[in-house]
């Protein structure tokens, strides 16, 4: 499974192989690493999609009979649970899908959703154990989309009914009946990490949701991360 996290091309220069003896190779075979793998830094508290337990998903609204025998059928085939990603095809329900630029421990892999009207959402559910004021992190992944032009790539320009579309992805923060909402640009998100902001929470379950309201095609559930300040 650690392989998942590898990278696809690895370069060695063959001008002096002479520089790599001494090295023992470990001996093929299947071993348990102690203790797994963990991306969070002293501090920090990451939820993934991958948690089934922290991480959840809104029902899929399946009013068509075409819809609902593809569903059918996808249950009924033991089929592999992960896709490729692809930015041009519609997601009428929350799909998975993997890829090197997504966050993850074990799998890099996100839940994927074509933008709509809000009516679908991913939550993250953070448990935090100390009351104090942290920053909120959103893991994006502006270079999945395939075009040279960020413009393009987000349809920036595009209008919806003579109005001007945005391209910010739309959270709501919640802690017990209080309720912040926050976008963030992903024309000009960065790749990894992005502040949404400063918050301050009592010791208990923190909620973000992200809902697929966007002029972006194709909504990504990735990662959140708490740093307490």
């Amino acid at each position: 499974m650690l392989s998942s996290n590898l990278p696809h091309n690895v370069n060695l220069s063959s001008s002096d192989w002479s520089t790599y003896t001494g090295t023992e190779l470990t001996p093929e075979g299947v071993y348990t690493v102690r203790g797994g793998v963990d991306n969070a830094l002293p501090g920090e508290i990451i939820v993934d999609n991958e948690d089934s337990r922290l991480f959840s998903l809104s029902r899929p609204l399946r009013t068509g009979y075409l819809s609902k025998w593809i569903d059918k059928s996808r249950e009924n085939r033991n089929e592999f649970i992960y896709e490729g990603f692809s930015d041009w095809r519609t997601y009428s329900q929350w799909t998975l899908v993997t890829d090197q630029n997504l966050y993850g421990d074990y799998i890099r892999s996100a839940y994927i959703i074509s933008s709509g009207d809000g009516g679908q959402y991913a939550c993250w559910s953070v448990p935090l154990s100390v009351a104090g004021v942290y920053d909120v992190y959103y893991y994006a992944s502006p270079d999945l989309y395939n075009s040279d032009n960020r413009n393009r790539r987000w349809n920036n320009n595009n209008n919806n009914n003579g109005r001007r579309v945005t391209n910010d992805y739309n959270f709501e923060i919640e802690q017990f009946n209080m309720q912040d909402r926050v976008s963030l640009n992903m024309w000009r998100a960065e790749e990894g990490w992005n502040l949404l902001g400063s918050f301050r929470f009592e010791a208990d379950t923190v909620r973000v949701r992200l809902n697929n309201k966007s002029g972006v095609r194709v909504i990504v559930a990735d990662a959140v991360k708490l740093i307490k300040r």
